[in-house]
């Protein structure tokens, strides 16, 4: 005898809303949480269309030693045709008392940035992202991971 079958709906959809799978996630460790001005991320995908939209984001992984409240980001976009666009970005891991945003489990933190919504890809091709840390500091301490994502949206 199920007493309270909405629970167990609420339930389901949670399970399955937790296994979001994403058209492209591309996952850059940085070796031992030391990033350099000389360790470019890398993330490379194919588009071949070019009438879809996409939300485009950023998941880092830092310590809760990393020293800043903002980390800054230097993205370089490299289209099919050789164009290259770049831009600098910061990225909030805190407020302005400490608090860390994001998921954070023990010594760990993880946040999510969403860069653009409803992007669309004009050109057909290789597409690649690299990601540069641009902070004051190099090398700076306390950044894991980026993994990098594109979620294609319904029509």
């Amino acid at each position: 005898m199920i007493r309270f079958p909405g629970l167990y709906f609420a339930f389901f959809l949670l399970l399955i809303s937790c296994g979001k799978s994403h058209f492209y996630y591309g996952n850059q460790p940085i070796s031992n949480g030391v990033w350099s001005y000389d360790d470019t991320l890398t993330y490379s995908l194919d588009i071949a269309d070019t009438t879809s939209r996409y939300d485009i984001g950023l998941e880092v992984k830092h310590s809760t030693d990393f020293a800043f409240q903002n980390l800054y980001i230097k993205i370089l976009t490299d289209f099919p045709d050789g164009e290259t666009v770049s831009q600098t970005l910061p990225i909030e891991l805190a407020d302005h008392t400490g608090i860390w945003f994001g998921r954070c489990s023990g010594s760990h933190c993880q946040v999510g940035i969403q860069l653009q919504e409803n992007a669309r890809f004009d050109r057909i091709g290789q597409h690649t992202f690299r990601i540069l840390q641009y902070m004051r500091e190099n090398p700076i301490n306390g950044i894991e991971k980026i993994n990098f994502f594109l979620d294609r949206k319904p029509w």
